[in-house]
């Protein structure tokens, strides 16, 4: 027996296949894999499309470089991938217009469209992979992964390979919510903040659901904003919604994710009054529990906003929703701004999570996506522009 072999055996005695999490993982990682594609390959769609098209359908619009950081390949092969998607008629990329070096990657109608009929399969994979478990164990399930994959991102062995990565911006996805990134961030860098631990969370989750006005089933969401374009949550079906006695407006500042202390940024809110046209998620009844934990993590954790109930039209007809409204007493709150003032703020302000305006940019671009024309946030944009374009062309 050679040393290879002898080192393997012994490798194997130490820690057996079959008693090795991470083999059983990657084990049925590929089970699961082998499901979809079967289901999938009839649409033309191959796995590896299937993984750039699932960030898409929950974050349209985003960077070729981030697009590749959430797939988790490199740059050149997610390049490889988008010709091919592109030939397909699948996706087209679109230079940014705030900084011509990004390009962001946008779905087209017949990618969009696949969303419906590939994540139902998707779904029944799921249902025939998780058929065998109790509501109990599947909850189980999900915390033990969760929580071997935040013990896995604080690995110490991984310290220096993050210090030798080039500095990214602070990113907004449903793992930086899930494994607790996002919330000891905000702790860390605002400690005056006061946080809502998952207990408060739970139960402002079932007293919004006691109050829902539809007798129960499957849960509607209503997104307005940056949940248009980076929802973080898993849904059934989405479609193009007005709700009306409602208008977005820019009236929460931000001095963490898109501005600084010494510089505040803006964010959307929902005022009372008028109408707001966006987007409607139906959360599956089963998975409702967990999927509205992750919103109240993202959206509640400082009470800037309160969760309501509205009524929203639909091509398909009208359903209750969700909706994340401003809560107007609340220390963050800015009122009603002129809009030279809000546009002034969003030309300037960076934060963590990047550029203000990128923010404002990417909520207009997904409306006009839609078919959505918001005057009021165009206009805005159109000042930021003009701002940011003054200020690129000022000598010094």
């Amino acid at each position: 027996m050679s040393a290879i072999a002898e080192d393997e055996k012994a490798a194997d005695t130490l820690l057996p296949p079959g008693r090795s999490v991470g083999y059983l993982v990657r084990q049925t990682h590929r089970a699961f894999t082998r499901s979809l594609q079967a289901r999938i390959a009839p649409e033309g769609v191959t796995i590896g499309m299937w993984y750039f098209l699932r960030v898409l359908w929950q974050e349209d619009g985003i960077s070729q470089r981030e697009l590749s950081q959430r797939v988790g390949m490199m740059e050149p092969t997610t390049a490889s991938a988008l010709n091919n998607m592109e030939r397909k008629g699948l996706v087209r990329r679109v230079r940014n217009r705030a900084d011509r070096r990004i390009v962001n990657v946008f779905l087209t109608e017949r990618g969009r469209a696949l969303e419906k009929r590939l994540l139902p399969l998707a779904v029944e994979v799921n249902r025939v992979a998780l058929q065998a478990l109790s509501p109990e164990e599947l909850r189980s399930l999900h915390s033990l992964l969760t929580k071997l994959r935040g013990s896995l991102d604080e690995d110490p062995a991984l310290s220096w390979a993050i210090m030798t990565e080039p500095k990214r911006e602070l990113e907004l996805t449903r793992e930086s919510i899930l494994n607790g990134t996002m919330r000891r961030w905000l702790a860390a860098a605002d400690p005056s903040l006061k946080l809502r631990s998952e207990e408060e969370h739970r139960a402002s989750i079932a007293a919004t659901l006691a109050k829902r006005p539809d007798g129960g089933g499957d849960v509607w969401l209503f997104a307005y904003g940056s949940l248009i374009w980076n929802p973080t949550i898993h849904c059934v079906e989405r479609r193009r919604a007005e709700v009306r006695g409602y208008h977005r407006r820019f009236c929460l500042w931000t001095h963490l994710g898109r501005g600084t202390m010494d510089c505040p940024g803006l964010t959307l809110g929902l005022e009372r009054g008028g109408s707001c046209s966006g987007v409607v998620y139906r959360i599956a009844a089963a998975e409702a529990e967990h999927e509205l934990l992750v919103l109240w993590h993202r959206e509640m954790l400082t009470g800037a906003y309160e969760p309501r109930w509205v009524k929203a039209s639909t091509p398909e007809g009208p359903v209750h929703a969700i909706a994340f409204g401003i809560n107007t007493g609340h220390s963050r709150y800015a009122g009603k701004l002129p809009e030279d003032r809000v546009a002034a703020v969003i030309a300037n302000a960076e934060g963590a999570l990047g550029p203000c305006c990128h923010y404002l940019f990417s909520t207009v671009q997904h409306l006009r996506d839609l078919g959505i024309r918001d005057r009021h946030l165009e206009r805005i944009a159109h000042q930021v522009e003009t701002l940011r374009a003054a200020q690129s062309n000022s000598p010094g």
